[in-house]
């Protein structure tokens, strides 16, 4: 009986020993898990950096790269051009290129239009040479000094055609959009500017400005020249300003288009005429000027026959053929496309 009693105690040993075994692995887990946790918190940590470093990166953007943007909008405005142009020659000129000249760039948002005066010819002068300088120089004035007036420009580019003794003299019309979605107008002479904005709920445009004539007298335009005594100053150019919005449409153009076809006919071709491009705008035109003043008398009625009659000269009727260029530009939402065009450099 003692012994079947010692071998009962010792099985009941065997057996709480094997529980308090079983009884101590929680605490053998409680370590694991801390272990593991130790190994944890290096990931954690690394987890930790990262959201930091990518919250620095956006409070960065909002605080910083945002009022940036918000400044360049507010120096550039929220509206920018795109351009389109063409020109024709008068049949007499065509192997010199014609005598107008012009440029657009809407990288730097800036036109010009300029008209060599023919009377050089008489002289032997090309005055194409000269309009091509007064406007390459007028490029560079807009181009180096940002934020320049357009009758600044037009004076830093005479100086220089001067120091390089160009002979000739030409009209001019410059525009640039300024901040604010303002579009600074100077106009200097015949060559010319006409404004658009889209009718609402309609394809149509209509007129909201056209520059007008500066004339000392019938078909003598003022003008910049090589001779400071002949020529008128710069700061004589009708300088106006104009609030833009997105849709509008821009014309500027030489004598040669404005001498042949009214201001409604020329709102009637663009509100009628689909087009691809604006330089089919422009092309079509040019085209319809020159082909209506190569109708000579057959034409009838001119705005520059109007012009020579009001001036008591006499006038058989039609248009006047000359060269003619057209630059235009259309109003968009702001974006910043690297795009010139000219024909500055002089014909080979």
């Amino acid at each position: 009986m003692a012994a079947a009693a010692a071998a009962a105690a010792a099985r009941v040993g065997r057996v709480r020993r094997r529980s308090s075994s079983r009884e101590s692995s929680p605490l053998m887990r409680d370590d694991g898990d801390r272990a593991k946790k130790r190994r944890q918190r290096p990931v954690v940590a690394r987890r930790i950096w990262v959201l930091i470093v990518v919250a620095a990166i956006v409070i960065y953007f909002l605080f910083l790269c945002l009022p940036l943007a918000s400044l360049w909008k507010a120096s550039r405005g929220t509206v920018s051009l795109e351009f389109g142009g063409a020109v024709t020659p008068h049949p007499d000129k065509v192997d010199r290129g014609g005598e107008d000249a012009y440029f657009y760039s809407s990288a730097i948002r800036a036109f010009a239009v300029a008209d060599g005066v023919g009377g050089w010819n008489e002289q032997g002068v090309n005055p194409g040479l000269f309009s091509r300088a007064l406007l390459q120089h007028v490029w560079d004035a807009f181009t180096e000094y940002p934020g320049i007036t357009p009758v600044a420009a037009m004076r830093k580019a005479l100086g220089k055609v001067r120091a390089r003794q160009i002979q000739g003299s030409s009209t001019v019309v410059l525009g640039v959009l300024g901040k604010d979605n303002v579009l600074t107008v100077s106009n200097l002479g015949d060559s010319g500017l006409l404004l658009l904005r889209k009718q609402s709920g309609s394809q149509g445009y209509t007129k909201l400005f056209k520059t007008p004539e500066q004339q000392h007298q019938f078909n003598f335009p003022y003008q910049v020249a090589l001779d400071a005594h002949a020529s008128d100053p710069p700061e004589s150019a009708e300088t106006t300003t104009h609030p833009l919005r997105p849709g509008d449409l821009i014309i500027a153009g030489s004598d040669g288009l404005f001498d042949n076809l009214y201001v409604s006919e020329i709102v009637n071709e663009v509100s009628t005429t689909a087009v691809k491009s604006l330089n089919e705008l422009a092309a079509n035109l040019v085209q319809k000027a020159h082909e209506f003043a190569l109708l000579g008398e057959k034409g009838g009625r001119s705005p520059f026959g109007d012009n020579a009659r009001a001036a008591g000269k006499r006038w058989p009727g039609g248009g006047k053929l000359d060269d003619i260029v057209v630059v235009v530009a259309r109003v968009v939402e702001a974006k910043v496309p690297e795009h010139f065009d000219s024909n500055l450099a002089p014909p080979v």
